[in-house]
């Protein structure tokens, strides 16, 4: 009895230790990541590239009061000059390629860099001196613990505190995460990560007690899901599809779920979350619906292989298949298979959301990303890697043998993922198309530092 109530008792302590080393984890990525700015180690600013685009909302909205984006020819090159980002408009406006949901969840970092640079340094109200910057780098660092925070939860419920913790903390330095919280943390990944993360908790919340106010907060969460990524859509499988395990349940779950007062809360919450950016649309491109990915001007020509998916290419070859560079995944989707009847709740919708992410991904014209460490589309799906891969730890530690080979596999998997992190960190070799040449280059990077020692 006595026993019991300890291991009852240590629960707490043991969950508020976990959660406080998603915090630490953080706190150190924002100083790392403001150090290696500062010193120029990093070799532009925090918000650069795509970043760029998401971010311009706000000094457009908020500082330069010109949503139109007439100001970018106003700003230096490596701000305003990626093309690809912003296209004028029959309209005479300026249309931002990037939908505002990662614009929406960095606002209030902004308004914070915005009121202190006001009050100490006005002169340098631009949307990107350094305290806006800080506020980026904020801003990830924030919205990578809230993700980890709400994975964490949903994981400890099916497969307890230390394999959801474990599998935090292997996603997170196993794969591209921690690089899309640091180097390139103004990208949208990060983002999508603490969405997703508490899209699915939610999900979970709503079926134990089904209230107004979940389906409510479900739609807006999953409202900035798509916001921040139109593709993230397919997440919705998870809850269309939660509980489904026959043909007899999915009628049943559909008949449900296509109830008016089952859709009507959840639209409630998703349509004003959409509002400001259909009314962006209508203002400066003509629509309200835009593919803003094919406007006039664009020269990368971005569109989709829908009969011709990369499959291979995106998830098994070098040029950033997501196996090969991120071998921790491979146990998240073997959990499908070896754990289903651990969580039949949300493997089915897990399951057809990543088969169908992964096709999308695989059709699109750069499957690789285009550029960047890793598969950076891969990231986005984090959450769900993470619950699987605890019910991965929870079924091989049942087993001595796997469970061998599994502490083998993900020490070797994370040395591999580090190495290349650590090496595009310093020289950016793998930075875009990925061959078995560059790939030698990294390792003889290595060796030649080695024999310098």
């Amino acid at each position: 009895m006595r026993g019991n109530r300890k291991a009852q008792n240590s629960e707490p302590a043991k969950e508020k230790l976990h959660i406080g080393i998603f915090a630490g984890i953080a706190v150190l990525a924002f100083l790392l990541t403001a150090v290696f700015y500062g010193i120029g180690f990093f070799p532009f600013q925090p918000t650069h590239s795509d970043g760029n685009g998401y971010y311009m909302y706000l000094p457009a909205f908020f500082v330069y009061h010109d949503p139109g984006m007439h100001f970018l020819d106003q700003l230096a090159e490596d701000i305003s000059g990626f093309s690809g980002t912003f296209f004028p408009m029959d309209t005479g406006q300026v249309v931002d390629k990037y939908t505002m949901g990662v614009a929406i969840l960095q606002l209030p970092f902004f308004l914070a860099a915005d009121i202190l640079t006001k009050l100490f340094r006005p002169e340098a109200a631009d949307g990107f001196s350094a305290l806006y910057q800080l506020g980026n780098i904020a801003s990830g660092c924030f919205y990578y613990f809230f993700g980890s925070f709400w994975s964490y939860r949903l994981a400890k419920k099916y497969a307890g505190a230390g394999k959801a913790f474990a599998a935090v903390l292997l996603i997170t330095f196993g794969t591209g995460l921690f690089h899309y919280i640091t180097m390139d943390g103004s990208y949208s990944h990060v983002y999508t990560y603490g969405m997703l993360a508490l899209f699915l908790w939610l999900v979970e919340r709503h079926e134990e007690e089904e209230r107004t106010k979940f389906k409510v907060l479900g739609g807006i969460c999953f409202g900035l899901v798509t916001l921040i990524r139109v593709t993230n859509v397919v997440v919705i499988f998870v809850y269309l599809l939660y509980r489904v395990t026959s043909w007899k349940s999915f009628r049943e779950r559909m008949a449900k779920v296509l109830r008016p007062k089952s859709f009507l809360p959840i639209l409630t919450g998703f349509f004003p979350v959409w509002l400001p950016q259909l009314i962006y649309w209508k203002w400066a491109a003509g629509s309200f619906i835009v593919n803003s990915y094919d406007l006039p001007g664009n020269i990368w020509q971005e569109h989709f292989n829908w009969l011709q998916p990369q499959i291979a290419g995106v998830l098994f070859l070098p040029n950033r298949g997501v196996f090969f560079w991120c071998p921790v995944v491979i146990l998240s989707c073997a959990a499908f298979v070896l754990c289903f009847r651990r969580a039949e709740n949300f493997q089915p919708g897990m399951l057809v959301s990543v088969i169908l992410f992964t096709y999308i991904t695989a059709a699109w014209w750069a499957y690789d990303g285009f550029c960047g460490f890793t598969n950076r589309f891969f990231v986005d799906l984090s959450p769900i890697f993470i619950f699987e891969l605890a019910l991965f730890l929870g079924w091989a530690r049942e087993r001595r043998r796997i469970w061998i080979l599994t502490i083998v596999f993900l020490t070797a998997a994370l040395i591999w993922t580090n190495l290349f992190m650590i090496e595009y960190w310093h020289n950016s070799t793998t930075m875009f198309q990925v061959t078995w040449e560059s790939i030698g280059k990294v390792f003889g990077w290595y060796r030649k530092w080695l024999s310098g020692l």
